[in-house]
């Protein structure tokens, strides 16, 4: 007998324009209004979730928050449901979050997955997972930012683009159970960190930056995501990152004077915050850094995203990229010639 099991996810720091809507035949974006909901899915639904969950608390879980929704239906399950339904769960909280990380690239924020739930009749069961990370704004805050449906489409755009980039595969929705469930491990001990190219460790770098509340160390990880991708060696490092960055978005005249001060500011704060010596910088002036430095980072990764040629150099041999950095230095008024 096949299984149906119900996926709820319950999303935090985020408000979508038009309260129900559907991005695709995958996934469900839901208001927080009860009876649209009700509507929306059918009675029959309904009544299969307060099963799950208990009317008062079906009601509650409606009311307070935005939910992703999904049902998937799976062969039958050979291994103990209780497991099955743990490994169901930790795969769809990480691949939601994923996804909720990629609405940074529209605009700054912090959308966060907090539980799963998944649920199953035939299976008789009703499994949890809460998520273990949080994703913060440049200002180190936890907001809800308002998108729409335009924008989360986008957002999606971008994952696709970035994963085909990379050769990762992405978690096709009702059927990533068909090869049977796989646990991953999460630690950094079991990635081959010899494979990753420069896209891959600036993205962590990122994700890093993301998951810190604590400013400063937000910059540290914004000013290493630009060397990652920006330089070659230790030498000359906030000149050579500033200068590159100017360069390779095209900025000229005051554009380009005023973001090759914001990076050496940012760097200043990075060194600065990595010897204990903040000082002469007021906290505000801090958030003011790391919220511009935020948007920068944000317009060089679609960049090369947008552009596979130009990604190619990133991800691509090693002396090409040398020679390729090299010439960034030395255009005077637009960025270096880019050919994959």
């Amino acid at each position: 007998m096949k299984s149906h099991i119900t996926v709820y996810c319950l999303i935090h720091g985020f408000k979508i324009i038009n309260d129900v809507s559907i991005l695709n035949d995958k996934i469900l974006l839901l208001s927080k209004n009860v009876q649209d909901i009700s509507n929306f899915l059918g009675q029959e639904h309904m009544q299969q979730f307060k099963i799950h969950m208990g009317s008062y608390f079906a009601n509650n879980l409606y009311q307070n928050n935005h939910l992703v929704f999904n049902i998937i239906e799976e062969k039958e399950v050979s291994e103990d449901s209780r497991l099955f339904m743990e490994k169901v769960c930790n795969c769809y909280l990480n691949e939601y979050q994923n996804i909720c990380n990629f609405l940074w690239f529209i605009k700054d924020s912090s959308v966060n997955i907090h539980l799963i739930l998944a649920g199953s009749i035939e299976l008789q069961n009703l499994s949890s997972a809460i998520s273990q990370d949080l994703f913060y704004n440049s200002n180190g805050e936890l907001k809800e930012t308002e998108f729409s449906l335009h924008q989360i489409k986008k957002a999606l755009y971008f994952r696709k683009k970035l994963y085909e980039l990379l050769n990762k595969k992405e978690v096709i929705f009702n059927q990533v159970f068909k090869e049977g469930i796989r646990s991953q491990p999460n630690s950094f001990n079991y990635i081959d960190f010899t494979k990753e190219n420069r896209i891959d460790v600036a993205f962590r770098f990122l994700n890093i930056a993301r998951s810190s509340n604590f400013v400063p160390h937000k910059i540290f990880s914004y000013m290493s995501f630009f060397e990652a991708l920006f330089t070659i060696n230790n030498k000359m490092v906030s000149e050579s990152i500033a200068k590159r960055v100017c360069k390779y978005l095209n900025k000229s005249g005051d554009e380009e004077k005023t973001l090759y001060e914001l990076l050496k500011k940012s760097y200043d704060i990075r060194s600065r915050f990595v010897h204990a010596n903040l000082g002469k910088y007021t906290s505000n002036e801090i958030l003011i850094v790391s919220s511009k430095t935020d948007d920068v980072v944000r317009e060089v990764f679609i960049k090369i995203i947008n552009n596979n040629s130009e990604a190619q150099i990133f991800i691509g041999p090693k002396g090409k990229f040398e020679k390729w950095i090299k010439n960034l230095w030395l255009y005077n008024n637009s960025t270096a010639k880019i050919t994959a």
